[in-house]
């Protein structure tokens, strides 16, 4: 991890697509070399669940959902909560989930990580809810994000999250239904993070499959595209053997590993034992 001259430190209010919104903001300034290491501290009027990227809405819903770009686990938001969320360089998802976890112990709450960007040196992006002080987030970031005797600097939100928020308010965004609706579904875990793979079929192909759970991965959308890339396959070994091979060379995951997807896959539709 490559620690920053200084920090930029975005203070807002407001709805959480908005908050949702700032951060994609921020991540494109960094990603464009405008600012260095940020921190984003906002204050969300609502209350509700913010939820990890890949879960599923619950059926039932009581209060406001929202999603945010990391996976892992939901997170209350409600009166005292704040939403944090860190950006920095980092050279791999492993980096972003050690920044979390150091977070979650300084401040405690629910957090996900991801990576953004260029394979060699993208953006980290840390997630999370707190109930601690602001200043302490602060504080807690500048110390693993800045060199010795870095400076701190404060800047509201930036002008074009009003222009992106809207597509953090929609359904199909934040209440993503996941596997849930599909007929054949599986399920593979490992410890607290599981994958799920839900898949229909036509005459022996899948028309349709999706994947939700509560793992971290980059770039966060390859599990979509990866499972959308079975989509009008036959039904056979080979699909477990496509979609294995594609995220283990394209994505780093965390928690779940590439053959749980497949697993996953497998015990929806019934293969037979993998070798």
């Amino acid at each position: 991890m490559l620690l920053s001259e200084r920090l930029t430190v975005f203070e807002a209010r407001g709805r959480p697509e908005l908050l949702q919104a700032g951060l994609e903001a921020i991540i494109g300034s960094f990603l464009e070399g405008r600012i260095q290491a940020s921190l984003l501290v906002g204050e969300p009027e609502a209350e509700g669940i913010l939820l990890g990227y890949y879960q599923a809405a619950p059926q039932r819903l009581e209060g406001g959902v929202w999603r945010r770009i990391t996976g892992g686990w939901e997170a209350h938001i409600g009166p005292g909560t704040w939403y944090v969320a860190a950006v920095f360089a980092s050279e791999s998802l492993e980096e972003a989930v050690w920044l979390g976890r150091k977070m979650s112990k300084c401040l405690g709450g629910s957090w996900g990580a991801t990576r953004i960007g260029p394979r060699r040196l993208a953006a980290g992006v840390v997630e999370m809810t707190t109930d601690s002080d602001p200043r302490e987030a602060e504080r807690c970031a500048a110390e693993m994000l800045v060199k010795p005797g870095g400076g701190v600097e404060r800047r509201g939100l930036p002008e074009s999250a009003s222009r992106i928020e809207r597509a953090y308010r929609e359904p199909r965004w934040r209440l993503f239904e996941g596997a849930e609706p599909l007929p054949h579904k599986g399920v593979a875990r490992r410890g607290p993070y599981h994958v799920r793979v839900g898949v229909s079929l036509h005459e022996g192909y899948i028309s349709l499959a999706r994947v939700d759970g509560v793992f971290m991965a980059s770039p966060p959308n390859e599990p979509y595209n990866a499972i959308a890339a079975i989509q009008g396959m036959p039904l056979g070994p080979q699909v477990l053997l496509l979609l294995e091979s594609r995220l283990a060379g394209m994505a780093e995951l965390y928690g779940v590993e590439a053959s749980d997807f497949s697993e996953a896959l497998r015990r929806a539709v019934d293969l037979g034992e993998t070798t």
